[in-house]
């Protein structure tokens, strides 16, 4: 009861904060656009990209919107703002000119944001549709020439709003994006690179681990069994379930991801298999984890920014997710593939992906 009472009194602040942030910064001086084909009626030479909420996730799924403007129009300088957590995604990515790290900070913010101002952007373009009272200071204070941002029609912030598809796939508002700026024949696979350096890094990583000289003769599973929260984590028991299914049915390596807390467990459970086709590495950071998906053929994973990788990187996935009881997450941010089965954990009172049918997974195994 007094967490319901906390929640709920920590949700009429974040209103209350926002409120007064519109008051103050929900304004900018209005100019003379046209609303279609905004690059080129409206000479746009410059585009900043906010995507400041630092999931991984969500950068990997929004990766191909930087590099299908420049494929109509490379000469557009293209900058994004975004936290450390998510930099790794787009570092290395050949369309991108300009990385802005974002922080908390108000007064961070506003260093960044005068910065960026004197960059002078002709086109920034918001990707969320909710705004925090940071994000809304922070967009004012870049005063970019036009602001472009979804669902946003009674925004003063705002000089063009392009509407949500609340039941497609988020790349449906990427798309929707690009198609306001005037880009044509819009392919929407994802677009994830990463250096040369990781890749090698992780080839040898195998190659010890396996005690192999090359990589290329076997097949190899990745499971991910954990995400940001327990609730939508394999448990230990589902965790040895799956492994004991992959060693059954397959001839593949199996490697097993975690990090910090979960790394002990990992380790305990490759101990106690104890079977030379499971592995754990230790990973430098989410570039090695993609050059490792990258030399594997399936993924197993909960909902988490590992099923968009494996997508991303044209692997089959087997992703669990909740069914959806309330809201459309599993259509939303659902695996965009063909290649991609999805397994549905049942409700139950604890809203935890664990009430799933392994035999649903091991049908889908080949």
């Amino acid at each position: 009861m007094i967490r319901k009472i906390n929640a709920s009194f920590q949700n009429f602040l974040r209103k209350q904060k926002v409120k007064i942030a519109r008051l103050l910064w929900d304004k900018k001086e209005k100019v003379n656009i046209s609303g279609e084909k905004l690059i080129e009626k409206n000479s746009i030479n410059s585009i900043l990209l906010l995507r400041d909420d630092g999931k991984i996730g969500d950068m990997v799924v929004s990766s191909f919107v930087y590099r299908e403007i420049k494929k109509q129009y490379p000469n557009i300088k293209i900058g994004v703002v975004t936290r450390k957590g998510a930099i790794d995604i787009i570092k290395n990515n050949i369309y991108v000119d300009k990385i802005y790290e974002y922080k908390k900070s108000s007064g961070y913010l506003k260093k960044l944001a005068k910065e960026i101002a004197e960059e002078k952007y002709d086109l920034l373009i918001d990707t969320s549709t909710i705004l925090r009272e940071k994000q809304i200071m922070f967009i004012n204070k870049c005063k970019c020439r036009i602001n472009l941002g979804v669902e946003k029609d009674n925004w003063g912030l705002f000089d063009v709003s392009i509407s949500e598809d609340s039941n497609a796939h988020i790349t449906r508002r990427f798309i929707k994006i690009l198609e306001k700026l005037g880009i044509k024949n819009i392919k929407s696979n994802y677009d994830i690179q990463i250096s040369d350096e990781a890749v090698n890094r992780v080839i040898e990583k195998i190659k010890k681990e396996e005690a192999i000289q090359e990589i290329e003769n076997k097949k190899r599973t990745i499971l991910n069994p954990y995400a940001a929260s327990k609730h939508r984590s394999f448990n230990r028991e589902n965790i040895e379930k799956i492994i004991k299914l992959l060693l059954k049915k397959t001839d593949d390596e199996i490697y097993i991801l975690g990090y910090g807390e979960n790394k002990k467990e990992v380790v305990d459970i490759k101990n106690k298999i104890n079977n030379g086709r499971v592995h754990y590495l230790d990973l430098k950071g989410i570039e090695d984890v993609i050059a490792l998906v990258q030399n594997s053929e399936l993924v197993i994973s909960p909902d988490t920014s590992i099923v968009h990788i494996g997508v991303g990187l044209d692997k089959k996935v087997i992703a669990i997710y909740r069914e959806d009881i309330v809201g459309n997450n599993s259509i939303l941010w659902g695996p965009n593939s063909d290649k991609a089965i999805q397994v549905f954990s049942k409700e139950n009172k604890d809203d935890d992906i664990n009430n799933f049918d392994i035999n649903e997974i091991e049908k889908v195994i080949i």
